[in-house]
Order: structure tokens, then C-alpha cells, then sequence
């Protein structure tokens, strides 16, 4: 009895902080909004981190179909060191094929870890893809600058 009153105590608490319409949620002025980043939410879960990079990538998008590569990789790159998993993957793509850069197997894979880290499932598919070319000095190569670049930007 005494946990049920617990928890009913503890839902009138949450709806007291929360008001919820139409399906969305909308926080009151002083309460904390569990989506918005601060210096405990790194990991797997960066929302509002990666919507940073999102700006960058749509316009490196727009190059890359307008073949101007060279703009591509620096607005792609810039959304990437912001921690934007998408951009990641298109960088993996963008040196596994050589096409606007130089091809180049350990940077592709690199993006590619760092896509699958920040939780864009083809990346893991593509990394795991671009292995069997690759010698063990790559492949540890590759994986030590992904750690690397992890720390280096904050990822």
C-alpha cells in the first residue's frame, strides 16, 4: 500500500512539471528539459549537439550534388566536428570512393566508426563492409584516430 501511494505521489509530481498536449510535451519555466544539452549528456544520445551540425550538412549536402566537392568535404567536415552522425557517414562514403577526396580505406573507416557511434546504423554496416580490404596496421590505424578525433572534438 505503501509503494502504491509512492507512486501515485510521484506521477502527480511529474505532472505537476510537465504539461502535456496534443501528444507533445512542453516544459514550464525552471524545469529542466531533459533533451537539452549540457555537459553530462555525451554518449549516444547528443540531440541537440548534433542538430548543430545539421545547418552545415545540409549545405555540404547541397554542394556535393552541385559536384563541387571541395565546398562539400570543408561544410561536411565542419558539421561532423560538431558531432553529426549523417555528415560522418557521407565523409565515410566521400573517401571510400575517393570522390571528392582522395581515396582513402582508414579515414573512411574512421568516419564511418564515428557515424556508428553517434548512432547511424548504415555506418556499422559499411565499416564492417570495408574491413575485409583492409591490412591489421589500417584497421588498428583507423580505429586509434576515431578514438582520437572522439576526444579531440567531444564526441
Amino acid at each position: 500500500m505503501l509503494f502504491i501511494k509512492y507512486v501515485l505521489i510521484s506521477f502527480f509530481v511529474c505532472l505537476q512539471a510537465l504539461s502535456v498536449t496534443a501528444g507533445t510535451v512542453t516544459y514550464q519555466k525552471g524545469s529542466v528539459n531533459p533533451l537539452q544539452e549540457t555537459s553530462s549528456t555525451r554518449g549516444s544520445y547528443q540531440v541537440s549537439k548534433g542538430e548543430r551540425g545539421q545547418r552545415e550538412y545540409n549545405e555540404g549536402e547541397r554542394y556535393r550534388l552541385a559536384k563541387d566537392f571541395v565546398n562539400a568535404e570543408k561544410y561536411l567536415s565542419k558539421s561532423a566536428e560538431k558531432g553529426y552522425g549523417p555528415a560522418h557517414f557521407r565523409l565515410g562514403q566521400m573517401y571510400a570512393t575517393g570522390r571528392g577526396s582522395v581515396r582513402s580505406i582508414v579515414e573512411a573507416h574512421m568516419h564511418y566508426n564515428l557515424a556508428s557511434y553517434l548512432g547511424i546504423n548504415d555506418g556499422r554496416k559499411a565499416m564492417l563492409a570495408i574491413e575485409p580490404q583492409m591490412t591489421d596496421d589500417q584497421l588498428e590505424n583507423a580505429m586509434r584516430r576515431a578514438v582520437s578525433y572522439r576526444k579531440r572534438h567531444n564526441i
